[in-house]
């Protein structure tokens, strides 16, 4: 496996681990995730490394495992896996949906100077868990399901939001494995956008995962989220290293 072949593997496994689902079962060289239906990377059969290409058997397993679950057959396929998976899912009638970036920047060794109004916790608070909620526009189930997700990280990580005047005005987590780090859940509230706060607090993070010793992080961000990837770029995740579509079975 090529160089950029293994970080890229890297960050995919950290992903996962950054966004743990409820309930996983393996197939072969897929894992199904399922996640009472909040966000589709954890309700979705995902691949565990390049060999995962025989879609036939995995989709065999998906049809009995996710209607057990209430949920859709949803296949996560990143551009590091070969094209055929694609036009196999194409042929038996999947439809694309929710094109992905994943952005990676290298982080030196050093120091960089703690952003005093940005609150770290190793946990989410009980504050955060209801701004993040209230930004997000969760309903309760989903709240729940939110709650019981991030109890659920069994890598490091910490818990920030930037506090302005006393309003947490931009959040998210960070989650740490294999001296990489992986940015989530990152949001800013509206009424405060467009006055730099996520770009201080995406700051905040990385100058946090110096401090960990880590070598590079990563996030991804929908395609179409053109603001986000020129906020990103800025802030030096000025590499991209594949992208991903999920493909939904037909109703």
């Amino acid at each position: 496996m090529s160089v950029d072949a293994v970080l890229n593997w890297r960050v995919e496994r950290l992903c996962h681990h950054a966004w743990p689902s409820l309930d996983e079962e393996r197939h072969g060289d897929w894992v199904f995730r399922f996640s009472n239906g909040l966000s589709r990377r954890g309700n979705s059969a995902n691949p565990l490394g390049p060999e995962a290409d025989d879609v036939s058997a995995m989709l065999q397993a998906a049809d009995a495992a996710y209607p057990r679950h209430g949920l859709p057959v949803l296949v996560r396929v990143p551009a590091l896996l070969d094209a055929s998976v694609e036009r196999d899912l194409s042929a038996r009638g999947f439809a694309s949906e929710g094109e992905t970036l994943t952005l990676y920047c290298d982080l030196p060794p050093g120091h960089m100077r703690r952003d005093p109004d940005v609150l770290i916790a190793p946990a989410p608070t009980e504050d955060w868990l209801q701004r993040i909620w209230a930004l997000k526009d969760l309903s309760a189930k989903d709240r729940a399901t939110y709650r019981a997700i991030v109890a659920a990280l069994d890598v490091p990580s910490a818990f920030m939001a930037l506090n302005i005047g006393g309003a947490l005005v931009a959040m998210g987590f960070v989650a740490i494995d294999d001296r990489l780090l992986c940015i989530e859940s990152l949001i800013t509230d509206p009424a405060h956008r467009g006055q730099g706060h996520a770009k201080r607090l995406v700051g905040a993070m990385l100058a946090f995962g110096i401090t960990q010793g880590v070598e590079g992080a990563c996030l991804q961000v929908v395609a179409d989220n053109e603001p986000a990837i020129r906020l990103y770029r800025g802030m030096g995740f000025s590499r991209e290293l594949y992208r991903y579509r999920y493909w939904r079975s037909a109703p």
